[in-house]
């Protein structure tokens, strides 16, 4: 899983975004983005992410946790 425009953009705040990318890049927000639509936000943020297998807190224990049929190492 990973967050798209769809699945976790379009659902928080720009700043919410803005911090997101910033935790998973080191990149601080654009004065763009601030002036975007909120679609289009989520967009260009979803893309920054691309690659970096960053995830929301809530779904990283389900992350690390091994999946059905894998037994842990």
């Amino acid at each position: 899983m990973v967050p798209t425009a769809a699945n976790y953009f379009g659902h928080v705040s720009k700043a919410k975004a803005l911090e997101t990318v910033a935790e998973a890049t080191g990149e601080h927000g654009t004065p763009l983005v601030a002036v975007m639509k909120k679609t289009d936000a989520a967009a260009y943020c979803a893309r920054r992410l691309e690659g970096t297998r960053w995830l929301p807190s809530p779904l990283r224990p389900l992350a690390a946790a091994p999946r059905h049929g894998e037994e842990e190492a």
